[in-house]
């Protein structure tokens, strides 16, 4: 009997030993303005290196059994899931915790459509909030300027610094609403409450007249001064500590609100103070390193800086939850970021590839931050000319979003987006304008057509049309973007200057000279006015408007811009970019016009050898290059060297449109015409029937060229009869060309 009370007695204290180490939690709904965050039931919640997941309650409580640690000992949470909700921080899962008997742990998560929702309102809310103040900031720019407060080149400047602020802040418009989408409102008292509520509404000078009440750079201070206090009792102190990181983590949102409202009135100077400030207040925030560093590069291009920051980052997130973590993998990505800024495309590629790496290891995996590094790495390599593996990339990102995502998302916008721009490349004009149009009327359900990306789509959109030439649509859509750019900046915005240059080309291929050259004088006295002489846009008008001298005829005033052009372009620009054999090209045809052929053979090979460093692209460009090869060949009267250059157009025309297309056509004519010129009718006849063949079967309407075709084949057969009147094979070949041409 006694022996049965000891073993009792035993059990019962090992009973009570293991009830004691248990880790405490709760398991919350995110508290929103208009409704308390509530407890959530069902979360399935494993700590790293235990067997079984323990699930919360009705009342959102959990415990997790602690087996042999003791106070103070770290662990970490391997998985925290509930179909349909996120966790609030999802560094959570790998961050270390020390386990405590007496502090429960606070999980926050949040409905993926709630939280969809509430971003949308906030972006909508803070971009109108910017657009307001660039509006007023720039109607009142310009009346210093009117007034003679400040000089031209003051304004310039200012203006350039203006637009440039508004243009960056739409990139960040997205992480600002992520921000305050995912504020905990049962955290704030009410001041906090009034101040962040402020913000989502847009309303930012509220937002700043009840911060400003606040000796925030004071508080900072102070802060930092009890987390050192903090840190030396963490042993005999922790709750001190955990009360101290609270009162940070409040500051530190002070400072961020302070960074919005800085955004906001495009101020970027207050703006670096807070974010840099925040950054500093704990060293080992990696996602506080990361916004710095972001806005350091995005904003003021400082990259040193943001380098060392995000870097400082990527140095915590590796040791606080190692390699193969979610808060690795986007410190890698906005390093990446960083080098893309500086066009500096290998270590670009070399970040977001290593991010890639460790999204695609982690379990479970986010298809959806997957599907960002796809975006990202199909960016760069469209950037770089190689479209191929741009769509390749971008087609993958596509699959994903369109299974997660609403189909009425931003994200999916972004991929048809680019889906067109790659199309463009390929000469797909058709496939363009519907994925450009798609994109369109996704922004729009979402903003409204009064948004600067919805311009965007039509702009490209008009383009197309015109390079197809539907100058009816061209015009409707260059004048839906040309007003929409007008409502957003003003008269002297460089996107208005694009708007302008769109509808230069509209009335230079209607031939209405001289309202083609007025709207390019616009557009280049605006670029003039912001960047100054030596700018790739700059570049851009001269083109323009020596485009337009030269087909009025004046070759030689012509050649002066493209000259200046070219001269811009060979500082500003690499080697193999498509915009310095745009100049060769230009420059080639004024001296093939003026008769000058040899000059104009040796610029189209400078041209060519541009387009051919190009990686999946510049292949249109390379066949009218030959062609005109061909004409000046042609011109001087070398007939077998102007047949082979045809033949290396109708090449690429066949490779990019099919045998069975007018491009390929004109080519095969032009080589079958030069052998007929040589009197080699044989190969010209091959060639003629080639031509006819594809004409025939060609979309549209060729009549025009499939009776030219037919005369030169039906002419070439008789040349050839007359001089070997026993070729019998080629009298009957020509007798059934006349009956099927009857």
């Amino acid at each position: 009997m006694k022996q049965r009370n000891f073993f009792a007695v035993l059990w019962l204290a090992c009973s009570l030993s293991l009830s004691a180490q248990t880790q405490q939690g709760y398991v919350k709904t995110l508290g929103r303005p208009n409704q308390q965050g509530r407890a959530l039931s069902g979360v399935s919640i494993r700590v790293k290196g235990g067997h079984n997941a323990v699930l919360s309650g009705q009342d959102g409580k959990f415990e997790m059994p602690m087996p042999g640690k003791k106070v103070g000992d770290a662990f970490s949470l391997q998985q925290v899931q509930k179909s349909g909700y996120d966790l609030k921080d999802k560094g959570v899962v790998g961050r270390q915790y020390a386990y405590s008997d007496k502090v429960p742990l606070t999980l926050v998560m949040l409905s993926r459509s709630d939280y969809q929702q509430d971003k949308q309102q906030i972006e909508n809310h803070i971009y109108a909030a910017v657009e307001k103040r660039y509006k007023s900031d720039l109607s009142c720019l310009e009346q210093q300027l009117s007034s003679h407060q400040i000089a031209t080149e003051q304004y310039r400047q200012q203006l350039q610094q203006l637009q440039d602020g508004f243009g960056k802040i739409q990139d960040l418009v997205d992480g600002l609403a992520d921000h305050y989408a995912l504020v905990d409102y049962d955290e704030l008292d009410e001041r906090e409450r009034e101040i962040t509520l402020a913000i989502e509404r847009g309303d930012l000078e509220q937002a700043d007249q009840l911060l400003q009440q606040m000796n925030i750079q004071q508080r900072a201070q102070d802060i930092a001064d009890r987390l050192k206090k903090g840190q030396a009792l963490r042993e005999e102190a922790q709750q001190d500590l955990v009360e101290v990181l609270k009162r940070q983590e409040k500051d530190a949102e002070y400072l961020y609100q302070l960074y919005t409202i800085a955004l906001a009135r495009f101020d970027n100077e207050k703006a670096r103070f807070y974010i840099e400030t925040r950054a500093e207040l704990d060293s080992t925030n990696v996602e506080w390193q990361i916004e710095a560093g972001q806005f350091l590069s995005e904003y003021l291009a400082d990259y040193d800086k943001a380098l060392q920051l995000s870097n400082r980052g990527l140095r915590q997130a590796r040791l606080r939850y190692g390699e193969i973590s979610e808060p690795t993998a986007l410190a890698y990505f906005k390093i990446g970021g960083i080098f893309e800024e500086q066009k500096n495309y290998p270590l670009t590629l070399e970040y977001f590839q290593k991010a890639l790496d460790i999204r695609q290891q982690l379990e479970p995996q986010e298809p959806l931050l997957i599907a960002n590094c796809y975006v990202a790495l199909g960016g760069v390599f469209a950037m770089q000319g190689d479209y191929s593996q741009g769509m390749e990339y971008i087609d993958k990102a596509f699959e994903i979003r369109k299974e997660l995502l609403n189909p009425i998302h931003d994200d999916i916008a972004e991929i048809y987006y680019n889906f067109a721009f790659i199309q463009t490349q390929f000469g797909e004009y058709a496939e363009a304008v519907k994925n450009y149009q798609l994109a369109a009327d996704i922004l729009i359900l979402l903003h409204g057509e009064n948004y600067i990306h919805v311009a965007d789509a039509y702009h490209n959109m008009a383009s197309m049309y015109l390079t197809m030439g539907d100058l009816e649509h061209a015009e409707t859509y260059t004048q839906k973007a040309y007003e929409i750019r007008k409502r957003l900046f003003g008269d002297k915005h460089p996107t208005v200057a694009e708007s302008l240059d769109a509808w230069g080309k509209l009335y230079l291929q209607k031939a209405i000279f001289d309202e083609s050259l007025h709207y390019y004088q616009q557009a280049l006295a605006i670029r003039q006015d912001v960047f100054g002489d030596t700018n790739p846009l700059v570049a851009t008008s001269y083109v323009n408007v020596g485009t337009v001298c030269a087909n009025k005829g004046d070759f030689a005033k012509g050649l002066e811009f493209f000259q200046s052009a070219l001269d811009i372009n060979r500082k500003v620009l690499n080697a193999s970019h498509p915009n310095l054999g745009a100049n060769y090209l230009n420059m080639a045809i004024c001296y093939y016009s003026q008769g000058h052929h040899e000059k104009a053979r040796e610029t189209l090979k400078q041209a060519m050898a541009v387009y051919e460093s190009m990686k999946g692209g510049g292949f249109a460009e390379l066949a009218l290059c030959w062609h005109l090869t061909g004409e000046a060949y042609n011109a001087e009267g070398n007939l077998e060297e102007a047949a082979q250059a045809y033949l290396c157009a109708e090449e690429i025309c066949e490779s990019l449109y099919g045998k069975h297309h007018a491009k390929t056509a004109a080519e095969n004519l032009n080589a079958g015409f030069m052998y007929y010129k040589m009197e080699d009718y044989p190969t010209a006849i091959a060639f003629f029937i080639l031509s006819l063949d594809a004409y025939t079967k060609a979309e549209g309407n060729h009549d025009e060229e499939i009776q030219q075709t037919a005369a030169l084949l039906e002419l070439s057969y008789q040349k050839h009869l007359e001089k070997h009147p026993d070729d019998q094979k080629m009298r009957k070949d020509y007798q059934d060309f006349q009956k099927a041409m009857k």
